[in-house]
């Protein structure tokens, strides 16, 4: 979890036939920092706090906010996430929701 694959990579071609170190070799370029951070985040934090469209918008309008609406943004990573991008985009695919249930919720709202 340091952000050094190296050790990994040794142990990996220690124990692992011809054929599954190509594909280490090939995947390696797609297992960088940030994923490595992503990854870590996931396992330490504490306690991930999730929201329900509707809930969020019944309360931002009751501290003031109106106009609130959800963007859609693609996101672009040059590691292994980049084939869950589709994932992120499109929320509300059934696989979308499977993987992410509401997703990364993005609002654009004004303030009274």
């Amino acid at each position: 979890m340091s952000g050094d694959l190296k050790s990994y990579e040794k142990f990996m071609i220690k124990n692992y036939d011809k054929e599954s170190i190509q594909i280490i070799k090939l995947m390696k370029k797609y297992f960088d920092k940030d994923l490595l951070l992503t990854i870590k985040d996931r396992i330490l934090a504490p306690k991930y706090k999730t929201y329900n469209v509707a809930d969020l918008k019944t309360l931002l309008k009751k501290i003031g906010f109106k106009n609130i609406y959800r963007i859609q943004k693609k996101v672009k990573f040059k590691n292994i996430r980049r084939l869950l991008v589709p994932f992120y985009f499109n929320y509300k695919h059934e696989m979308s929701r499977a993987l992410y249930g509401n997703g990364n919720i993005a609002l654009v709202m004004t303030k009274k």
